[in-house]
Order: structure tokens, then C-alpha cells, then sequence
């Protein structure tokens, strides 16, 4: 009989520590037997923050897998010899008024641009190239792995010259294709839905971004350039049941259940349930539920994972398995 596959991810976006004892405490609430994919950006050791590595590794464990992820900072830019720009940015912070306001004073005193909201398809294909190898170095040097699989792009930001650039340094999955349905309530192929996501949340020009990037229509700006995603996704947008496909020689394992900051449990369920149902009624290969939370996150940020795995029922189990992303996209054929 075949299963529905689940992979639960974390993102961590190399911004602080804080929350790291809730991480720990999901993990045990859960079981330490369900593995996880922790996407690690490897700007906490360019930006120098301390005890990263150790920190990092007490919520790793032997059944885990380390991919990379890309937060487009300032030292990590610099560290590959590249060029760093603040634009554009799906991190900003400030309303019109406010910006307007920050504006008038004088450069010293405005708001940095870190380029943590700076999508890495803001550089170009060979920029990108370079960007990967350090930062797979970087994460290599620092946990001893042998080997980097997956990589997950910051914001869910892979135009093409990601995907080429993947596939140049030898990466075999992506984990970056999302849903718009989940920021954008009633989303479909012909209705740009709400742009509310599943707690009523409004985020405004990043919703925008994924819309565009993931959603219905070719996309001719540089950094949302769609045309290889269009080409092989056997779906004409991402939706919450879009499955694995490949991207020439590179796998696109999608985050289909969406991370935990936007998604609800109930759109977890709705995507296990579609899985469920496929296999009862002969599905002959295995169904695949990709979700995550956040490590910076706070706590309510990750209940729902915790409640999503705590809902699935005795029977249901029996159509489940937990892998991480690398072994599930091993099962691709």
C-alpha cells in the first residue's frame, strides 16, 4: 500500500535565538522519532553570531537533515563576492506614511536595509552561483555534513536563475514552490482571492510576490521570472495538492501545506485528507504533504504543527509516514 509522505521542515532565518527552547519543546511533544529538514541560513556565521553552530546542532538530531536557505543579508552577499542591493524587499516593515515620515530624516538615522527581505532572485545567474557554493560551504564547514540536497529560497522566491543556478552547483531538490491559496484566501486560477491567509492576516506586498511568482501567469520582471516552473509543473499554478515534479535534472519537492506562520491546521488537513483518499481509491505511487514552521517563530506560531500531528487519528496513521524532504525526494521517480 503506498502512503502519504510528510515532511516537516524549519526554516531558520538567522535572525536570533529567542525562540529556541519552543523548538525543543515541539520536539518532544511530537516524538523524537519524526525527523525533521532543517533549511539553515548560513548568514549566522558571516554576521558572526555567536555559539551558532552549537546552538544550531542542540536541535538537530542524528535523524535529521540539513539543507540551506538563503536569506539575502549583507555579510553573506559580501562573503561570496558579490555585490549587495537592497532592492526590491519582501521584508518592508512600513506603511506608506511611515516611510514617508522616515524619509525626511536625514540617511544616518533611517532603518537599515539588512537584506534579510531581499530576494536572492534579485541577483543574477552568475551572482546566484556564487551565493550557493558559500553558503553550501559555509553550512558544510560548520555541521560536518557530507553532503547539501535541499535548499529552500527566503520569502519562497525562485525565479528561474535560482532553479539554473541549483542545478549548476549540483543541489538535487528544491523545497521553495508555495501555494498562493494559503496568503490568499480564494485564490484559483481566476480569482486573485482575498490576499488574507488562513489567521486573517494581510501581507500585503509579499502576497503580491507570491501570487505573481507561483500563481497563474508568466511573470516577465527579472526577479519573479516563472517561465521554468510553468514549463514542468504538471499543475497551471501551486495548490495545496501540487506534487513533486521535476525541473530538468533538479526535483521541486513544493511546500504544499505551506508553513505554519500562514497555514492553519485545517489547510494541513485538507491536503493529508486529498492523500488519504487517493490511495484508498488506488493511487499507485506515494502522496506527498511538505510543511514547516519557522525557528525564530514564536510558540503560537508552532502549535499548529503540533496539533496537526496530534490530530491524525490511529487509522490514519496507518496511511502515514514521516521522511525528510531528502528521502521523500528520493522516492521521485
Amino acid at each position: 500500500m503506498q502512503k502519504v509522505i510528510i515532511s516537516i521542515t524549519v526554516d531558520w532565518e538567522c535572525e536570533n535565538f529567542r525562540n529556541l527552547s519552543d523548538l525543543l519543546e515541539l520536539r518532544r511533544k511530537i516524538g523524537e522519532n519524526i525527523p525533521l529538514t532543517h533549511f539553515i541560513c548560513p548568514a549566522y556565521f558571516t554576521k558572526g553570531i555567536k555559539n551558532a553552530a552549537s546552538k544550531i546542532k542542540s536541535a538537530v538530531f542524528d535523524i535529521d537533515e540539513i539543507g540551506v536557505h538563503v536569506h539575502s543579508f549583507k555579510s553573506l552577499i559580501k562573503e561570496a563576492g558579490v555585490e549587495f542591493r537592497t532592492k526590491p524587499d519582501f521584508f518592508h516593515k512600513f506603511t506608506p506614511e511611515v516611510e514617508s515620515v522616515l524619509n525626511s530624516f536625514p540617511k544616518i538615522f533611517r532603518p537599515k536595509n539588512t537584506g534579510r527581505g531581499v530576494p536572492l532572485s534579485a541577483y543574477n545567474f552568475e551572482e546566484i552561483v556564487k551565493i550557493l557554493k558559500v553558503s553550501r560551504k559555509i553550512i558544510t564547514d560548520n555541521f560536518k555534513v557530507a553532503e547539501i540536497h535541499g535548499f529552500r529560497a527566503g520569502g519562497w522566491m525562485a525565479n528561474d536563475d535560482v532553479f539554473e543556478a541549483l542545478i549548476k552547483t549540483g543541489f538535487s531538490y528544491d523545497s521553495t514552490a508555495a501555494p498562493p491559496e494559503v496568503l490568499s484566501q480564494g485564490f484559483s486560477s481566476t480569482n486573485l482571492g482575498s490576499k488574507i491567509d488562513d489567521y486573517g492576516e494581510n501581507h500585503n506586498e509579499f502576497t503580491d510576490y507570491i501570487i505573481k511568482m507561483w500563481g497563474t501567469e508568466i511573470q516577465t520582471e527579472s526577479f519573479l521570472k516563472n517561465s521554468l516552473f510553468k514549463e514542468f509543473c504538471p499543475d497551471s499554478y501551486i495548490t495545496k495538492f501540487t506534487q513533486p515534479f521535476k525541473i530538468k535534472s533538479l526535483i521541486e519537492m513544493p511546500n504544499n501545506a505551506s508553513m505554519s506562520d500562514y497555514a492553519s491546521v485545517t489547510t494541513m488537513r485538507t491536503v493529508l485528507e486529498k492523500g488519504i483518499a487517493e490511495i484508498k481509491a488506488g493511487r499507485n505511487k506515494p502522496y506527498f504533504l511538505n510543511t514547516g514552521f519557522h525557528q525564530e517563530g514564536d510558540i503560537s506560531n508552532k502549535i499548529p504543527i503540533y496539533d496537526f500531528i496530534n490530530s491524525i487519528t490511529k487509522e490514519e496513521m496507518e496511511f502515514v509516514e514521516f521522511k525528510t524532504v531528502n528521502e521523500a525526494s528520493r522516492m521521485i521517480v
